[in-house]
């Protein structure tokens, strides 16, 4: 990484640290809204952590697929490796620099700009339409719809979803990238056929995610109940964040869509704490994989470096 990547990432990390420690605060001041009968499961913590780990590595391992798919030659771990430190980039106010990250790394391991770009263009619709789709599945467990037979049209939305995948589509997508990232666009391009996976793919990872707020507030209160609107809550987070893009890290408006959603079927102090709490699991849990990936990274490149006189020595 060159000096103002090194730069830019102590930033990222800087603000980081400063939403944990806002997300401290805000938790404390939860529990000043009201009295409630607390009762911590450190299990169902260690089931929502564990969701929340697989959730990572599966975004991480579809964005690598994704580069191959498209030409790039990229072993899973440098690519769980570039996703996780590229992904802390996000905090810093501008998405942009995120995909100037990713590029930047992945053309230090040979993989061309316009491979990457073009895995850009597919990662963003496939993982903000896979959690869109999910989101609209919140409709079907609402009380207000539940005599409403049309409420089972949201399970059109996987149908919508490929059709927004259409190579025309993700063509344009990829040449509006490439210009802003001042790339040279190859117009590489997929069939519907082979994107299935990939949405499938980020569905389930969207599900894992919500398994992990439903056994996050289970370890807090465990009056709470696995229902749609729970499994759902974590992708209309995500989809809230993606709207609002303007705010670094969709800071504010993806806990607040969470706790919404969550509101509907547990005590609103649960649902706000469960919110933010998953938050500032999730930012460790992103740090955590940035660390580990890149301490890995330069061990590997330190024995690599040790063996080379050995090599040339037993010559």
């Amino acid at each position: 990484m060159t000096a103002q990547q090194k730069r830019t990432m102590a930033w990222a990390l800087v603000g980081v640290l400063v939403l944990c420690f806002l997300g401290l605060s805000v938790i404390s001041q939860v529990g000043d809204i009201k009295d409630f009968d607390w009762r911590f499961s450190p299990g169902w913590l260690a089931a929502s952590i564990a969701c929340l780990l697989i959730f990572q590595l599966m975004h991480a391992a579809l964005w690598t697929g994704l580069v191959r798919a498209t030409g790039g030659d990229l072993p899973l771990g440098a690519g769980v490796r570039i996703f996780s430190v590229s992904l802390l980039t996000r905090y810093v106010p501008t998405q942009i620099l995120m995909a100037v990250t990713r590029l930047s790394m992945l053309a230090s391991r040979g993989v061309p700009r316009s491979i990457a770009a073009a895995s850009l263009a597919y990662e963003f619709p496939l993982a903000v339409g896979s959690s869109f789709a999910l989101s609209v599945a919140f409709l079907i467990d609402l009380p207000e719809l539940e005599h409403h037979e049309w409420r089972w049209l949201v399970l059109l939305a996987p149908v919508a979803l490929l059709s927004l995948l259409h190579p025309r589509v993700v063509d344009a997508i990829e040449s509006r990238l490439s210009a802003r990232l001042k790339v040279e666009s190859d117009h590489l391009t997929l069939p519907l056929v082979r994107l299935v996976p990939f949405v499938a793919g980020y569905v389930t990872s969207f599900a894992v995610a919500g398994l992990g707020v439903y056994a996050f507030a289970r370890s807090v209160y465990p009056g709470a109940h696995l229902d749609l609107r729970v499994l759902t809550s974590y992708a209309i987070g995500y989809s809230a964040a993606v709207l609002a893009f303007f705010i670094p890290g969709g800071l504010g408006a993806r806990d607040g869509a969470t706790a919404t959603a969550l509101a509907a079927v547990m005590p609103s102090q649960v649902a706000i704490a469960t919110a933010v709490g998953i938050r500032l699991a999730q930012t460790l849990i992103e740090l955590a994989y940035a660390a580990t990936t890149e301490l890995l990274h330069r061990r590997r490149a330190r024995l690599r470096r040790s063996a080379r006189p050995k090599a040339m020595t037993g010559r």
